[in-house]
């Protein structure tokens, strides 16, 4: 949702992660990324290994 900040200071840090390609929780990696300055995160689960279903 867009606000009084501007799509490029939403968009200036966009982390991109699925469980597959994270080497803690994907909880505990979010939360790093949030802490360390992400303004917006993408997730993902595509590709061999993906959760589907409930597991997402």
């Amino acid at each position: 949702m867009i606000h009084n900040r501007s799509l490029i200071e939403q968009l200036s840090l966009y982390f991109v992660c699925g469980s597959h390609n994270c080497l803690n929780d994907i909880e505990n990696t979010i939360r790093d990324a949030i802490m360390g300055g992400v303004t917006m995160i993408q997730y993902r689960e595509k590709g061999e290994g993906a959760y589907s279903g409930e597991e997402k």
